[in-house]
């Protein structure tokens, strides 16, 4: 009789699987590139100034990757990290400055910056209402 064994589970395939490069380096190379808006070939002379020999053409595909594979890269370095993945997540942020975008569509946006202060305030005040933050007409003393 055969005796079966359970097979092992397929390890789970690294988002910089593939790289010739540490993790590390890749991250921090993308970082600069994102958070400094460094030039591909700013990055690669800050990598060959700490002994990294990459092509500007490596650090944008990593960069690409990073896009895509988004998720799969932050899962790997922060693991404790939470990824809000529900629908209409962000639903009542939208919704909340619809009604200014709604406003200022029609005017194609906001030409002069007293134009744009009286529709700030205006907003504001408007939110603080619907809010209960504040109440209309003022109250007297």
């Amino acid at each position: 009789m055969r005796i079966r064994r359970p097979r092992p589970a397929p390890a789970t395939r690294s988002a910089f699987a593939g790289f010739r490069l540490p993790p590390d380096v890749i991250v921090v190379a993308v970082r600069w590139h994102l958070r400094f808006g460094l030039s591909y070939r700013d990055v690669e002379e800050l990598l060959a100034e700490h002994g990294v020999e990459v092509d500007h053409v490596t650090v944008y595909r990593w960069v690409q990757r990073a896009v895509t594979d988004r998720a799969a890269v932050l899962q790997e370095l922060l693991p404790a990290a939470w990824h809000r993945t529900e629908r209409y997540a962000n639903t009542r942020v939208e919704a909340d400055h619809g009604r200014l975008k709604a406003r200022l569509r029609p005017m194609r946006g906001l030409k002069q910056d007293a134009s744009a202060r009286v529709i700030i305030i205006g907003h504001a005040f408007v939110q603080s209402l619907r809010r209960g933050h504040t109440s209309w007409p003022p109250r007297s003393q």
